[in-house]
């Protein structure tokens, strides 16, 4: 099996072989064993992408493989860009230096104040300080949200709808003519 999490070790001691001799360095992002999206699928996949991203590569590379490698989704390459996202999120940890302490704003208001509605609090809500991308339901049960999967899809859609080859039509053409050939006379030796 190649997407086991033995191999996230063994890959993580490449890179921390390269490194050690200030070689560049590739991870790999990781994949999945399942062939389904489904719970499998995504705790494979985050924990691949937060243990290639942790890992200090320069270079990580593999997005959107899945069934162990064999087959590859468009979709999967949008949820692990979420992943990677999430990776560098929880790699950052807590962030403790001022202002973001709110020490500050703590000695104003006091024992027993509030501070909600401070202007520290309402920048830090409005900034980075919390994860959010789009591909990941974060509806918490109420309006109407997405599975991920729909959600990924839709970004597929807004990513290549509309898209046109710069390659001329008659070369592209030429090209299916001569695999769909290739691919006929395979399959009927």
């Amino acid at each position: 099996l190649y997407y086991t999490l033995d191999k996230v070790l063994w890959k993580n001691a490449a890179v921390q072989l390269g490194l050690a001799e200030n070689m560049p360095v590739g991870a790999e992002c990781g994949g999945t064993l399942a062939h389904r999206y489904d719970p499998q699928a995504g705790a494979e996949g985050i924990l691949f992408m937060l243990a290639a991203h942790a890992s200090g590569a320069h270079r990580i590379a593999g997005f959107g493989s899945c069934y162990n490698a064999v087959g590859m989704s468009a979709e999967m390459m949008v949820i692990q860009q979420a992943y990677l996202r999430a990776a560098r999120h929880i790699a950052r940890g807590i962030r403790t230096e001022e202002p973001r302490l709110g020490t500050a704003s703590l000695e104003r208001v006091g024992p027993g104040g509030q501070f909600l509605d401070d202007e520290l609090t309402l920048d830090l809500m409005r900034s980075d300080e919390f994860f959010q991308d789009d591909v990941f339901d974060l509806s918490g049960g109420q309006g109407n949200g997405k599975p991920l999967l729909e959600r990924a899809h839709g970004r597929v859609e807004q990513l290549v709808g509309g898209y046109r080859s710069r390659v001329p039509e008659d070369i592209q053409e030429g090209l299916r003519r001569h695999f769909a050939d290739l691919y006929r006379r395979i399959v009927s030796s």
